[in-house]
């Protein structure tokens, strides 16, 4: 599994606004993409920050929407909104943990 980090330092008071164009446009669209396997947004409201994941199967799945550019015409629905420029970084997923299953005893 990879990921793709996003790292952003929005406009003072912007926050809940990225949140709700990232859960109402750009959520459904990510969802649909090939490979896709997880999101995580991480806010800090009190510094206007947010560090998005997003979770990938393969290197290739997570570099075609950069390819394609989907990603840039997704940010581009946020990028007023950021404070500075948002850093990228992508990353191998070594180890995920997941609760257990209903039912399940955990290891």
């Amino acid at each position: 599994m990879h990921a793709r980090v996003l790292m952003a330092r929005l406009r003072p008071g912007a926050l809940d606004e990225a949140l709700e164009i990232v859960r109402e446009d750009m959520a459904p669209a990510i969802r649909e993409q090939p490979g896709f396997r997880g999101f995580l947004v991480l806010t800090d409201h009190e510094a206007d920050r947010a560090i998005t994941i997003s979770l990938w199967e393969t290197a290739a799945d997570r570099d075609a929407g950069e390819a394609s550019g989907y990603a840039r015409a997704q940010l581009a629905r946020i990028g007023p909104l950021f404070a500075a420029p948002p850093v990228f970084e992508s990353y191998a997923v070594d180890l995920r943990l997941d609760p257990p299953a209903p039912g399940e005893r955990p290891a």
